[in-house]
């Protein structure tokens, strides 16, 4: 059962990305990947970029990330360099960049922006193009219910 306090306009339903690349609703395999899809964009002297992505939704990561590779695809202007250090160890150097992302609830689309360091998760497996880790999840509160089945993140409405 839901908490009394959820405002389905705000809610973004999370799914869970399997091995194969498939989505479900409910996790199927014992390595959970909560994933969102997610447009990132980026404004440019010939037009605004805007791609579809799957952003892990990661408790354990402090910042926004982008795939290194999807970055480049995209043709996304790098905003500098930086240092990074994570479950990868520290990288020195690595790109980062400015980008709006944009959340559909099921009520609207939310804009938002911010700095995604840009380390290779394609290189290594990974499935999803984006994370969204703490500074993102600041702005409402994830609801993972096991028991009722009940997996979305609800936006903060302010």
């Amino acid at each position: 059962m839901r908490p009394r306090s959820v405002v389905d306009d705000n809610v973004i339903k999370i799914r869970f990305l399997n091995q194969d690349g498939s989505l479900s609703i409910t996790p199927l395999e014992i390595d959970l990947i909560p994933v969102i899809e997610v447009e990132v964009s980026q404004a440019s002297s010939t037009g605004v970029r805007t791609f579809t992505a799957l952003a892990l939704v990661d408790t354990g990561a402090d910042h926004r990330v982008i795939d290194k590779s999807f970055a480049e695809e995209c043709k996304f202007l790098s905003a500098g360099t930086t240092t990074s250090s994570g479950i990868g160890g520290f990288a020195r150097d690595i790109n980062f960049y400015w980008l709006e992302y944009h959340v559909t609830t099921n009520g609207n689309k939310h804009n938002l922006s911010g700095n995604f360091v840009a380390p290779s998760l394609t290189e290594t497996g990974r499935k999803y193009q984006l994370i969204l880790g703490m500074s993102f999840l600041k702005k409402g509160r994830l609801i993972m219910d096991f028991q009722a089945d009940d997996y979305f993140f609800e936006l903060d409405p302010t």
